[in-house]
């Protein structure tokens, strides 16, 4: 009886992040990107707030 509960709980857990992971992997940018460079940036950051696999750095390059 615990066993088949078990089961059942896996499958809706699966299931839920089948569907999860296939909404997120659908992404439409409603707004294109610009010339300016900080609106692209904060545009980028809304995007992939929730994605650990990008990591945004600021650098300063010297003339």
């Amino acid at each position: 009886m615990e066993n088949n509960r078990l089961r059942r709980l896996i499958k809706k857990t699966n299931h839920k992040s089948q569907k999860s992971l296939s909404s997120n992997n659908q992404i439409k940018i409603k707004e294109p990107l610009t010339t300016n460079l900080s609106d692209n940036i904060i545009l980028l950051k809304k995007i992939f707030h929730n994605c650990s696999d990008i990591v945004f750095r600021e650098i300063v390059l010297e003339n």
